[in-house]
């Protein structure tokens, strides 16, 4: 077991639980994961349900953005992510 292994769920959970996490800025953990997804497909079997889906457009409008730029990236991820899942 390597620590991606490890990683992986653990950054899918958070995700689930506050799907604007980040350090530097909103969603940034989205946008690590989906880096490290496009180039291991098979790493997607750690993404296990579609919690993060409910309610993710409401979440999205709702969320107080710094910057409109950020939301409409973060709205891209969050498609990007869906095609991913559902492949």
């Amino acid at each position: 077991m390597s620590y991606v292994d490890i990683a992986l769920p653990i950054a899918w959970n958070i995700i689930c639980e506050s799907p604007f996490a980040g350090e530097m800025w909103n969603g940034q953990l989205l946008e690590l994961l989906l880096s490290y997804l496009d180039g291991h497909a098979a790493a997607l079997d750690s993404i296990k349900g579609n919690a993060f889906f409910e309610n993710i457009d409401s979440k999205i409008e709702e969320h107080k953005w710094d910057d409109m730029a950020r939301k409409v990236q973060y709205k891209e991820y969050v498609e990007r992510l869906a095609c991913l899942v559902k492949d």
